[in-house]
């Protein structure tokens, strides 16, 4: 915030919510790149509105209801974080009941995640690390339609992340190409805008079972590094 110019501080939050609301309407893109950012960046916008508004009412100047914007900015923000998180995360569970009516072995994996609230305590909220789907192998080989499907849907939940995510595929070397193309159209079928999620081809363990994995690209959150699997 610039308190010699509250009022342009305040436009720039303006647009700034403006441009995040204007993709309310389609819930596949993000003005941040990430629907958490989104929920982060628009409580903060209505959080500094609503502390420069309550502020100036009282009768404060313009350079005290700066700081009452700023304040009350990054309350907003931490409650549009956490809003953005357990929405990732209803959407993860909504997937795993999609793959387990398509008969699809399916994991997901949630865990906490921390962040500092607007009064510097560490908060945690239970967060999406990472869905599983398992590819029965024989019906991978007889490109079944609900295999097919559910590589589809995965590619589609990627696109779709508040924030950028990243795909492991684990299948054997004959059926990468088709797996890659049924990934690609699940992936037109979302795109929000952002980042293209990353496909990462693992190869296979020996009679392990074929997988397709989603996770949010960024391992440090949970305290790992970048480039870890993320299946343990």
């Amino acid at each position: 915030m610039n308190a010699r110019h509250p009022h342009l501080a305040l436009g720039a939050l303006v647009i700034a919510l403006a441009l995040i609301t204007g993709c309310a309407g389609n819930p596949t893109r993000t003005a941040t790149g990430s629907n958490a950012g989104d929920h982060a960046a628009a409580g903060v916008g209505i959080g500094a509105l609503a502390g420069f508004a309550a502020c100036k009412a009282l009768g404060g100047s313009g350079s005290s209801c700066t700081k009452a914007a700023v304040a009350t900015a990054a309350v907003g923000g931490f409650v549009g974080w956490r809003s953005g998180k357990q929405r990732d995360l209803e959407e993860a569970r909504l997937f795993e009941s999609t793959m387990r009516a398509n008969r699809m072995a399916v994991v997901t994996e949630v865990t906490q995640v921390e962040r500092a609230d607007d009064a510097g305590r560490a908060e945690a909220v239970s967060a999406w690390k990472g869905t599983t789907v398992g590819l029965p192998l024989t019906l991978l080989s007889q490109r079944n339609p609900e295999v097919q499907r559910s590589v589809e849907l995965a590619g589609k939940l990627a696109a779709s992340r508040s924030e950028p995510s990243r795909i492991l595929v684990s299948v054997p070397e004959g059926d990468r190409v088709a797996v890659e193309a049924w990934l690609l159209r699940g992936l037109n079928q979302a795109s929000n805008g952002s980042v293209r999620p990353e496909v990462r081809m693992l190869k296979p363990a020996e009679g392990a079972v074929p997988f397709v994995r989603v996770e949010p690209a960024n391992r440090a959150q949970f305290g790992q590094a970048a480039g870890a699997a993320g299946q343990g």
